[in-house]
């Protein structure tokens, strides 16, 4: 659909259907009281069903005239208001032919590659399933190393770059988000998959990924936080689907009739375009995981918030996975750090020992309480470092400058010793911020301290550093890590 319908659409769209069926009636024989028989209904049942109509009519110009007037006022609401159509899906893309020269992921027992499981070219259908251990892809448990980057934050040739980074650095999955405000700056517009500099859009840029046997996690928000302005959320969505009247407010974020409507329509266009072009594993793209909402908590005050009856922010977090699954139900969803459905996977975001990632959250099986009981530990933002306007290295702020290699690295060994088999630096590069879209006073220059420098240089010693550990973990341990029962709580050495 096209986002951005409002009350006003929806009367005018009801006008015009109002309209439209005075015209068909007009169109046909008007039925009428016989004389001397004011009893006789004007639309009176005829033997055999229908409505019996009376032998007087109008002329057929005036029926042509009447249909034509109404089809002129259908035409004028139309042009006038935004009125909400049904999302027309783009043609069936073509199987993407890749590049020969591109570096690949070797696949390793334990690590899986998308190019072990299909191609882009010749896609086959991905099983894409879980257990309380890992990822299982077509039943085979696999070890995944991810890392974070942003098409919006990216060029063509850039993109390039750092997918053959991923490479070098033995990942075999990128974490990558959707910005709504990117994609659909004004609610008057289509939303415009194009990504920067032209020549590539975000189908393209996911294709490339799949092209070096990269698996791809979507995260769509529409929230995304990213430190991107309004979290990647458009300014215009309360001022578009809100209203000023105390039962018209948006709560954003909350079990609010007004945000849930418009995010329900973000959600079924961006998962629309990802199945028309053939992104979800179970199509035979690189699409293995999905997210919907982001670090979702918060205090619910319903004497200010305009919320629904007797709805709490858990509900909002199930119905958030109920649309996700209605959306796409052949993906596995995940939500991140804070309330999650009981339809996702609840994943972690922070630091390690001493963060919200230590090994105290997979003690407690995650805040859903099922982490490593029935669903995998997914670590989707092992925090790097990003730079704030003003910062140095000796005085931060909310925002931390940077981390070493050593402890990054002791808190990735220490996670996968504890059961985890999912791991995404966030970021892996970050790329650059354009014109007012950064947030939170970030620099231009996004995640200064990820392994990739915002210029695609690898930053040393971290990269060489990490990656030798993630050839370790993928070589010499994933195989292990994934069929050993997990050493959590339990203090095990594993033998290998």
């Amino acid at each position: 659909r096209t986002i951005g319908a409002t009350r006003t659409s929806r009367v005018c769209i009801g006008a015009s259907a109002y309209l439209a069926a005075i015209g068909a009636i007009g169109a046909i024989r008007p039925c009428t009281m016989a004389p001397g028989d004011e009893t006789q209904p004007l639309l009176a049942p005829r033997e055999g069903g229908g409505i019996r109509c009376e032998p007087d009519s109008i002329s057929p110009q005036t029926a042509f005239g009447l249909i034509a007037v109404a089809a002129a006022i259908l035409l004028l609401a139309h042009s006038t208001c935004q009125c909400t159509r049904k999302f027309v899906p783009t043609p069936r893309a073509a199987r993407y032919q890749c590049p020969p020269q591109h570096p690949k992921i070797q696949p390793l027992p334990g690590f899986s590659s998308y190019l072990s499981n299909s191609d882009p070219s010749e896609l086959r259908t991905i099983r894409v399933t879980y257990d309380a251990r890992s990822i299982r892809i077509n039943d085979e448990p696999t070890i995944l190393l991810a890392g974070s980057m942003h098409p919006v934050r990216a060029t063509r040739s850039t993109w390039d770059r750092v997918l053959d980074h991923a490479i070098d650095a033995n990942l075999n999955m990128i974490t990558v988000y959707l910005m709504w405000s990117y994609h659909q700056p004004v609610s008057s517009q289509e939303i415009d998959w194009t990504l920067p500099g032209g020549g590539w859009d975000v189908a393209s840029g996911l294709w490339e990924a799949a092209c070096r046997g990269l698996y791809v996690h979507i995260r769509i928000g529409p929230y995304v936080c990213a430190e991107y302005d309004y979290g990647g959320i458009p300014s215009w969505v309360p001022l578009v689907y809100g209203g000023e009247a105390d039962d018209d407010t948006m709560s954003m974020r909350r079990p609010n009739r007004q945000w849930m409507e418009a995010m329900k329509v973000w959600v079924d266009e961006s998962v629309g375009y990802l199945t028309e072009n053939q992104l979800f594993a179970h199509q035979g793209g690189p699409i293995i995981l999905a997210q919907i909402e982001n670090e979702l908590g918060g205090d619910v005050d319903p004497e200010t918030e305009n919320l629904l009856p007797n709805q709490t922010l858990q509900d909002y977090a199930d119905w958030c996975g109920e649309v996700g699954n209605m959306a796409q139900p052949n993906v596995v969803w995940t939500m991140c750090n804070g309330l999650s459905s009981n339809q996702t996977i609840n994943t972690c975001n922070g630091y390690g020992e001493g963060g919200a990632c230590s090994t105290r959250w997979l003690e407690e099986h995650g805040q859903s309480g099922r982490i490593q009981i029935d669903q995998p530990a997914l670590w989707t933002e092992n925090e790097m470092g990003f730079q704030i306007w003003g910062d140095a290295p000796s005085n931060t702020s909310d925002y931390f400058w940077g981390r070493t290699a050593r402890d990054v690295a002791a808190d990735c060994l220490r996670w996968f010793a504890r059961g985890g088999t999912h791991l995404n630096t966030y970021m892996f590069w970050g790329g650059y911020n354009r014109g007012r879209t950064s947030g939170a006073s970030i620099m231009n220059a996004y995640a200064t301290d990820a392994i990739i420098c915002p210029n695609t240089q690898p930053r040393q010693p971290k990269f060489d550093h990490l990656q030798e550990l993630h050839r370790t973990i993928a070589f010499q341990l994933a195989n292990v890590l994934v069929t050993a029962p997990t050493a959590l709580g339990k203090e095990m050495r594993l033998e290998y």
